[in-house]
């Protein structure tokens, strides 16, 4: 490959990867409407606040490790990861990412408790 081409597909990469950025930044303002989750909310109120969470953990580590089952609200993608040489986007499989915003339900599918993720 020549270095033209090579710095043609940079190029590329690198503005899909901006236009994908823009894109969740967006969603992800949708997120922080300023709209409060209040202990006691259902699931369904959460969803007409905040909208879809990221992802959802039932019956894994997750939600043994915060008692319940847990929504995950944050970053789908971190523009930061790409000049670090970082995968930048988040997959949670198993667990929350670093700074996720969690609600945890209890039994009765009602907000029991809010936290932050560390990991």
């Amino acid at each position: 490959m020549h270095a033209n081409q090579t710095k043609r597909i940079f190029i590329l990469i690198i503005v899909l990867l901006t236009a994908s950025a823009g894109f969740i930044f967006v969603r992800n303002l949708k997120h922080g409407s300023g709209q409060r989750v209040l202990i006691g909310d259902s699931k369904s109120v959460v969803l007409s606040k905040l909208g879809n969470p990221v992802a959802v953990f039932t019956n894994d580590f997750a939600s043994l490790k915060y008692g319940g089952e847990v929504w995950a609200y944050g970053r789908e993608f971190d523009p930061k990861a790409v000049l670090r040489g970082d995968f930048p986007f988040k997959l949670r499989f198993f667990a929350p990412e670093d700074g996720d915003v969690l609600i945890v339900f209890d039994t009765t599918s009602e907000v029991k408790s809010l936290q932050v993720s560390k990991k």
